[in-house]
């Protein structure tokens, strides 16, 4: 029986380079764009922005750009591995894996955000999430290579675990936005990415994620589901936990203010 890994290990750790030295320049090039952007006059608000927040905003560029690849390119793996006009066996489906090098990108960008991110944050400005972030990209780093070297039946519910990466992309946009205080914080479009962040992570990461670990289940067996698989999932579950807990705080908050807003309309 072949693995996956068996079909992409030809250009695997090449393409996982040139992916890495790919997001370090997106980075240091970010990095010297905030350093320009700083010295520039009007660009006060970005001077007011702490080292910590400008870290992350460099993080956040990186991953929307690295997610701008992984994202469409896991949304053909899937419509094309349901296609019936193209191969459906083992092979075609690892063979199109191969080919749009989805795999090398998302091990790049969670090695890079490693070391250019969540360590830096850890350290020196003691992040809270941190070491949640760590746990992330080593167990995801580790279902990666529990998945490569799998049988390469597994190879078509890959996709499904990459697309979870959409909801990453509208939190980028949110964080972003929120960090630089744009004005589009207070406009429909916020709201939307605000709405899209929560629906691609609910269905993407909470009913998608699991369909995806269900059958995975049946192809590497409990075990491995149980150690490697049950504590990500978990850990979306964890985060759901939070955002619901965080909109329920803002709507309490909405709530306090209307009231106080009538006892003051009252007492006029």
């Amino acid at each position: 029986m072949t693995s996956v890994f068996d079909h992409i290990s030809s250009t695997f750790l090449l393409d996982t380079t040139a992916f890495i030295e790919a997001l370090l320049i997106l980075n240091f090039y970010i990095y010297f764009i905030i350093e320009i952007a700083k010295r520039i006059p009007e660009n006060l608000w970005i001077i007011t922005i702490d080292a910590k927040s400008q870290s992350a905003l460099r993080s956040y560029f990186v991953t929307i750009c690295s997610h701008f690849y992984i994202v469409p390119a896991s949304i053909l793996l899937i419509y094309s591995n349901n296609d019936p006009n193209l191969g459906q066996s083992n092979i075609d489906i690892s063979s199109r894996l191969a080919a749009y090098k989805v795999i090398p990108c998302m091990v790049a960008h969670l090695i890079v955000d490693t070391f250019t991110a969540v360590i830096p944050d850890w350290i020196i400005f003691n992040h809270p999430d941190s070491a949640v972030y760590m746990f992330h990209h080593i167990n995801s780093l580790i279902i990666t290579y529990t998945i490569l070297c799998g049988p390469d039946s597994i190879s078509v519910y890959l996709p499904h675990l990459l697309i979870c990466e959409c909801s990453q992309i509208f939190n980028s946009i949110r964080v972003v936005l929120s960090i630089i205080k744009s004005p589009l914080k207070e406009t429909l479009f916020y709201s939307v990415i605000e709405a899209g962040f929560i629906v691609s992570f609910v269905s993407l990461r909470i009913v998608n994620l699991g369909f995806a670990f269900y059958n995975i289940l049946h192809l590497l067996g409990l075990y491995e589901c149980t150690f490697i698989f049950a504590p990500l999932y978990l850990l979306q579950v964890y985060w759901l936990f939070l955002i619901v807990a965080k909109l329920l705080s803002r709507k309490n908050e909405k709530n306090d203010d209307s009231k106080e807003s009538a006892v003051k309309v009252k007492g006029q």
